[in-house]
Order: structure tokens, then C-alpha cells, then sequence
């Protein structure tokens, strides 16, 4: 996987993820979020980070388990939902993929409404950008329609 933008790039660029976390309240997860793609972070991010994990630095590296203790409405789902916009649309997959084959981005959840939130909030972050927008093909179906759906989007990179 090669990143065709940093995750800090991306949240913090309008045309692409800084829209879907806005404002100071969103900064500690912007912080975990740059983190869990292993990307270095700045002494005052590290505080921040330090503050949510008790961990002096970061992974350094692409984490491959992110488990969270926290409350309802603390942005959990739209974090995941930012995090799957860009791997999915912001980052080249080609080299983990065979000619011709798709990534599939999956929402797994303890309820359909639960995964088809983050559904819809990803759908949004990804047709607020004229740029990600480009790359979906055909869009997959409804969230909560009753029906399975194949993938969030179906992105050529």
C-alpha cells in the first residue's frame, strides 16, 4: 500500500477530509488518526496522543488492531468512516491486488443502523470531494436497504 496523500495531508486539505472533522473538538482524533497509519507526529500531537494512550510515541507504522474505550457520541463512527475513506480513496492498494480485481472496504458493526451510519457518513466525505468523487464507479447500494451491500466504493487508483 502507498499513500497518495499523508493522512495529515488529507485532513487537513478542504478538497479532500478536513471537512468531516472541523474544529478543535476533533483533535484528538485527527492525532489517532495520523497515528494509526503510522505516520510521525509533531511534539505537540504527541501530547495529545499521549493524553488519549498513555504511550510516549507513536507506532510508527500502519496498526493493524484499534480498540477504543469511549462513549456514545464521541465520534467514533465518524473517525472509522475518515479512516476508511482514505484508505480506500487516498491510498494505491495496486500492489496488494491482482490486474483487474477491486478493494472492498467492509463495515462490520453490532447493528445494520451502526454500520450504516458510517456507511452514509463515508458516502458524504467521499461526494463532498470533486476529487475522490472521480473515483467511484458505480455506487454500490443504500445503506440500510435491507440488501448486502459489495462496497463503499469502487475506486481505481
Amino acid at each position: 500500500m502507498r499513500p497518495l496523500f499523508s493522512m495529515r495531508q488529507a485532513l487537513a486539505d478542504p478538497l479532500l477530509l478536513a471537512d468531516a472533522m472541523k474544529g478543535e473538538s476533533w483533535a484528538g482524533w485527527r492525532v489517532l488518526l495520523i497515528a494509526s497509519v503510522g505516520e510521525e507526529l509533531t511534539p505537540d500531537e504527541r501530547l495529545i496522543f499521549k493524553a488519549f494512550t498513555n504511550r510516549d510515541h507513536e507506532p510508527g507504522a500502519m496498526i493493524d488492531t484499534w480498540l477504543t474505550v469511549s462513549g456514545r457520541r464521541s465520534g467514533k463512527t465518524t473517525a472509522v468512516a475518515v479512516l476508511v475513506v482514505y484508505l480506500s480513496c487516498l491510498c494505491d492498494w495496486s500492489d496488494k491486488l491482482n490486474l483487474g480485481e477491486r478493494g472492498v472496504s467492509l463495515y462490520l458493526a453490532p447493528t445494520q443502523d451502526q454500520a450504516g451510519r458510517a456507511f452514509r457518513y463515508a458516502k458524504k466525505f467521499i461526494e463532498h470531494s470533486a476529487l475522490m468523487q472521480a473515483l467511484v464507479v458505480k455506487p454500490s447500494g443504500a445503506a440500510n436497504s435491507g440488501r448486502r451491500s459489495r462496497s463503499i466504493c469502487r475506486a481505481v487508483s
